[in-house]
């Protein structure tokens, strides 16, 4: 999508304007100020610390939002698709700076709105307020699960929770891991050298096998105990 102005046709599906008619959503498209910005894939959109002056839907494509600490150890904290609303947190929050950088997963394009018109949107039409307010809440009960997940968890408590869970959803002890160790350590909050050294001392105790990119459960019983705190 390389055009300046969006169609009706880039909303008739979003949530937010799910309850628009073609009319309404054209009146807005041409009434209101908005601005596109588009991204390449794995093209940063922000870095923490940046300015934070518009709330940005998510027209086309997903970004990954990262946490940077002062050490410069980078926690993957969530995955964002099309059609969800970034900065809003920020905006409404009374700051004015990124708290978390974002790169792009595939192409982007993102409309960007002012609070003022995010405000008159949220009035003109009750059910773009309640869209709005529920993607917010939504990321905030999101980051809320992974910091949780991050922080209370140990490694290997992180590790048999994902295991089981892949062996729950499938039915097979034999688990298949879609990403790099890298990707995998940098979501469970943890240098790689940490996660492998944790799956060696799994694989020590008995309760998985590692082949590569296969891990096979070897101690169904252990791996639930320890995953579900039993």
């Amino acid at each position: 999508m390389s055009t300046s102005r969006l169609t009706y046709e880039n909303l008739a599906d979003n949530p937010l304007f799910k309850t628009f008619s073609r009319a309404e959503i054209e009146a807005f498209l041409a009434d209101f100020n908005y601005n596109l910005r588009h991204f390449q894939k794995e093209e940063l959109l922000f870095i923490q610390g940046d300015p934070c002056k518009s709330i940005s839907i998510i027209i086309s494509g997903s970004i990954e939002v990262q946490k940077i600490d002062p050490s410069g150890k980078m926690l993957l904290v969530m995955d964002i698709n099309s059609n969800e609303v970034i900065g809003a947190s920020v905006i409404f929050s009374g700051h004015d700076q990124h708290q978390m950088t974002a790169m792009a997963l595939s192409p982007v394009t993102l409309m960007e709105l002012s609070k003022k018109d995010i405000l008159r949107l949220c009035q003109m039409n009750e059910n773009f307020l309640e869209a709005f307010l529920e993607s917010i809440t939504s990321r905030a009960y999101q980051l809320t699960q992974r910091l949780r997940e991050t922080t209370l968890k140990t490694l290997r408590e992180k590790i048999c929770e994902y295991l089981y869970a892949y062996h729950s959803g499938r039915g097979t002890l034999v688990v298949e891991i879609p990403f790099t160790k890298k990707y995998w350590a940098e979501t469970l909050g943890v240098q790689r050298p940490s996660l492998s050294r944790e799956l060696a001392n799994l694989e020590k105790d008995g309760l998985i096998r590692v082949e590569g990119n296969t891990i096979i459960i070897t101690n169904l019983l252990e791996v639930r105990r320890v995953a579900l705190k039993a």
